[in-house]
């Protein structure tokens, strides 16, 4: 085995906490953590992206007035 190979289940983009706090901290951060992670579904994923994506839409566009 080599030194400081960790096996995927311990990987932290698995942790599905930390990918969706990373979401909000960091988003590009966590989405490549949303994507990566084999601990979450497609369609949880999907989701998640597709609120981001309003989110960042609504800030720019209707952004505070």
């Amino acid at each position: 085995m080599l030194p400081g190979y960790r096996p995927p289940s311990t990987q932290w983009y698995n942790d599905t906490v930390l990918v969706l706090l990373l979401c909000v901290l960091v988003l590009p951060l966590g989405l490549y953590g949303l994507w990566k992670s084999s601990a979450l579904l497609p369609p949880f994923k999907a989701i998640v992206v597709g609120c981001l994506g309003y989110l960042v839409y609504y800030l720019t566009v209707c952004g505070p007035m």
